[in-house]
């Protein structure tokens, strides 16, 4: 049976580090031009922490791929976008419209489809 923490870790990884990539990259936008962007960027703790966190996703996805098949685990990575459309709204405050729910909600099924069976296998 598959650790589901542990195949879901990668993904959570990823996303709350594209949040904070998304938040840096906004309040490093005020910025007067693309050198002091990138100064800004540069010493930014939160977008290292952002790249320490994509790093342990990837340290997590190896892991992942040492023990499961691919074809059993890579369809629930797409479950990193509903995910970061869900934390965008919550923590950045972007609006999540219906028919971009609908299709967030479409990929959580298709995931489940995916893998409903997959889990059953060793």
């Amino acid at each position: 049976m598959i650790e589901k923490s542990l195949i879901l870790a990668p993904v959570a990884l990823l996303a709350v580090a594209q949040v904070i990539l998304k938040d840096q990259a906004r309040m490093a936008g005020a910025a007067p031009d693309r050198i002091a962007y990138l100064k800004m960027l540069a010493i930014s703790p939160a977008l290292w922490g952002a790249m320490a966190l994509a790093g342990a996703a990837f340290v997590a996805w190896m892991l992942v791929l040492q023990r499961y098949p691919l074809s059993h685990v890579y369809p629930v990575f797409s479950l990193s976008f509903p995910l970061v459309a869900l934390l965008g709204h919550l923590i950045l405050g972007e609006r999540v419209v219906a028919v971009q729910a609908l299709g967030l909600a479409m990929i959580v099924a298709g995931v489940w489809l995916c893998t409903r069976y997959a889990y059953a296998s060793p």
